[in-house]
Order: structure tokens, then sequence, then C-alpha cells
């Protein structure tokens, strides 16, 4: 890919120019800096009371009990899989470190448990910025790490909230990383970490596949071909999978938690089941398409096994719509494999797993959140796209923290309540209206020059 022209464009992405004077890492670092200050300020005004006392009960149980019966607890079934276990049984034990009487009540944990997602929140930026200047230049990609490290909505989350979406969100990005330097197949341990953590990320992994199928096996325009550049890809490959395979056994059999024939107490299914279980209802406070569908701001209390059209459950179309969805972003993956292809398609993907299916929480938005924050520093005719789900992004996540009684952030008011329905159907179709228009996008991206043109050049190192 040609790097050395100001004004660059690559399979029809516009590209800003490149030209930066001073140091881009000193650059970065002051961003880095800056956003970890603004995050450390705002985190003594506020959490999640709820996830932020579950979090405590369960890094109690990860410092007292051994790890092999931490599923077993009394109460309700723990719904998080193993994979963000491990941060939190680090950071309860560090907590116990500094303070050896173990009251895991003092403020001192708290700070300790939003430090992981604003830490991974840097992370993030700091992977954005290597994709992006590897594809336009280092200016472009302080742009990508700026636009996420300033932006409103994951900050609220980390260092508000105290969730750890930024975690899994970090993963994906590294993987992504690793797409677009041309190794798709060594993305598949960082994808096999994200989804023991978010498991739905699991779907990015057909994406990746077919990325490795058209670079390595078939690429556009050209019959399969054989022979020992194909036996190395393989290899690697295979190498590649058992990885992915031996980071999955160490992360979950400590759990106790395993696949079958392994004689563990569970089984990753099992706790997949519990995890997608946990909440029943058509929208788990999401505002996304069932927010249309299914009475706006009561579709939390609707149960999506109920039919919904032509005898079909909201459950059921909404796994439909979603398969649909994929199936379309693999289909143009296949026709123009470049790296700007597969970021739309990443942001596809991960915008419809937040849109179409049922049982969808208010913070699952933050992948395509991440995504769409890349592509609009590479493309500027794409940043409303970014503004527009940053914004809904953020009211969702306010909205629920105040309907769940949280107080509002620096003034100690409890503005709790019900949302409006009018807020409710605004969001969710502005929502939806940015998913039309992404895959809209893909299709024109994908009707462009022939990949055999442009493409898999563009995903190896410059």
């Amino acid at each position: 890919m040609d790097v050395s022209t100001g004004s660059r464009r690559e399979s029809g992405f516009r590209l800003a120019p490149a030209r930066l004077t001073g140091s881009p890492g000193l650059r970065l670092v002051g961003i880095l800096a800056l956003g970890l200050v603004i995050r450390l300020l705002l985190g003594p005004h506020g959490v999640y009371s709820g996830d932020a006392q579950t979090f405590r009960g369960w890094a109690i149980r990860l410092v007292t009990t051994p790890l092999a019966d931490f599923y077993a607890a009394p109460g309700r079934p723990i719904d998080h899989l193993p994979g963000d276990l491990w941060f939190l049984w680090g950071i309860a034990h560090l907590y116990r470190l500094i303070f050896p009487s173990g009251n895991f009540q003092n403020p001192g944990f708290l700070v300790l448990l939003k430090l992981v997602p604003d830490l991974a929140d840097l992370a993030t930026a700091a992977v954005l910025y290597l994709i992006a200047r590897h594809l336009a230049g280092p200016r472009v990609g302080l742009l990508a790490a700026a636009l996420f490290v300033l932006d409103p909505a994951p900050m609220f989350v980390s260092a508000i909230w105290g969730q750890w979406d930024a975690v899994s969100a970090l993963a994906m990005v590294l993987a992504l990383w690793l797409v677009v330097h041309g190794s798709p197949e060594w993305s598949l341990p960082l994808l096999t970490y994200a989804s023991l953590v978010k498991p739905q990320l699991a779907l990015l992994i057909p994406l990746v596949a077919v990325v490795w199928w058209r670079r390595n096996v078939q690429p556009p325009g050209c019959r399969p071909r054989w022979g020992p550049d194909l036996a190395r890809s393989l290899g690697r490959l295979g190498l590649a999978a058992l990885s992915s395979l031996g980071l999955f056994l160490v992360v979950v059999l400590p759990f106790d938690v395993g696949l079958p024939p392994l004689a563990t107490r569970w089984t990753i299914l099992q706790r997949l089941q519990v995890a997608w279980n946990t909440e029943r209802s058509v929208s788990a406070n999401a505002y996304n398409l069932w927010g249309i569908l299914a009475h706006a701001s009561g579709s939390r209390f609707i149960d999506d096994g109920r039919a919904f059209l032509l005898g079909v459950s909201y459950q059921h179309w909404g796994e439909a719509l979603l398969a649909l969805a994929l199936a379309i972003a693999l289909i143009l993956v296949w026709r123009r494999p470049d790296a700007p292809t597969v970021l739309w398609a990443a942001l596809a993907v991960t915008l419809s797993l937040f849109v179409l299916p049922t049982r969808i929480h208010e913070r699952y938005l933050m992948p395509a959140v991440v995504l769409a924050v890349l592509l609009a520093a590479l493309a500027p005719a794409l940043r409303w796209v970014a503004a527009a789900l940053s914004l809904t992004y953020l009211v969702n996540v306010v909205e629920v923290y105040r309907l769940t009684g949280q107080p509002a952030v620096g003034v100690g008011l409890n503005l709790g309540g019900r949302p409006s329905d009018l807020t409710v159907l605004a969001v969710a179709a502005t929502n939806l209206f940015v998913l039309l228009v992404v895959f809209g996008a893909g299709v024109a991206l994908a009707r462009g020059p022939a990949a055999a043109d442009a493409p898999v050049a563009a995903m190896r190192s410059d």
C-alpha cells in the first residue's frame, strides 16, 4: 500500500493527509495521559452500585475459596465467563496486599475496579493509533486515538459506571490489528479470549476465516492455489488454532470449566447457557430494534419467548436477522477482503450484535463505537456515524444509570425513573438507521474495483 502521498485513497476510503510535525510518539503519550487524568478525576463522582456490589462479592470469593469452587456459589448464578474474572482475581489479591484487613467496602477497591477499564481504554486508543497509522500515517493514527480516548460514552462506562466492557473491546481491536497487518490466523487467540469475556464477539471468527481463505487459498479473481505456500499457511493456521485452544484451557480449567470429554464440573456450554439465560427479555435496556417493535421502554418486561410475527418468537426473529446480517458481511468481505472492507465488516457485525438480537444490554454497543471511531479517523465522510453512535451510546447508558436509581454525577441527586418512550424510540430509531447506512456503505464499498486490483497487499506490513 502506498503511504508516500499526501492525500491517500484505499479501496474507496479517502484518507486524511499524514504530514505531522513533532514526535507522534510523544503526542500519543500526551493524548493517553490526558485521557487517564480525565478518567481518574471522574472516578470518585459515581458508580453503578449494583454492579460494584456484585464485583465485591465475587472478589471476596476469589480470594477466599479455590477457583474450582467459584461457580458453585449459592444464590444467583454467576453469569460471567472466566475471561474477565482473572482480572478481578488479580485486583482482589492486589487489594488484599494493600489493605490486609480485607475490607472490600473500602473506596480503594473501587479505585482498582475502575482502573482496569480505564487502562484498557488507553490501550485500545493506542491500538487504534497503530491501525490507523499503518493505513494512513501517524496524523490519522493520532486522530483515531484522540477521538476514542476523549469520547464521553466509553469514558462514562469505564470511569463512572465502573464496568469492564473495555477489556473485551481491547482484545477485539488487537485481533483486528493482526488482521490488518496480514496475519489473520494469529487473531484467533485474541478473539478466543475476547469471547471468554463477551461471547458474542465469537461471531468475528467467521470473518477472520473468510479473510484467511481469500488471502491464502483463493485470492480474488484467482482459482484456488495449492502448493508449498499453502502448506506453510496451513501450518501457521494450525499453530494459531492450537494456541487458541491452549489459551482457552489455561483460562477456564482453573475454574473447573472445560470441554467434553474433559472431566470438569461444568462445560463451557453450560456456563454460556447460564450467561445467556440470565436475561430473557426482549431488550435488557438496549435501545435497539426491539425498542421500536416491542413497546419502547416496556421492552424490558416482555419475555422474548413470546410469539411476535407469523408465530415466531421475538428471540428467533432476532437470531434470524442477526444471521442475515452476518451472511451479508461475510459475502461482501469474500468479494473484497482488503483492510477497509474488513474493518467495515467488523463494524457491521458488532453493530448488528447490538441492534438486532434480543436480551441485549445497553453497554453492548461499545465494540461498534470503538470501530466507528477508527473508521471516522480513516474516512472523514463516516465521522457522523461515529458521532451518532457515541451519542446514542451515551444517552442509553446514562438513562439506564438514572433508571436504576444511581445518583447523578457530581450532584448526589437521585434521578431514577423510567425513561420516556420518546427517548427510547428516538435513540433506537437512530441506531437502526445507522445500521442500515453502514450496510449500504458496505455494498457500495464492495462494488468498487475488483478485489484483485487492490486488496490483499493492503493488509501486509508497509
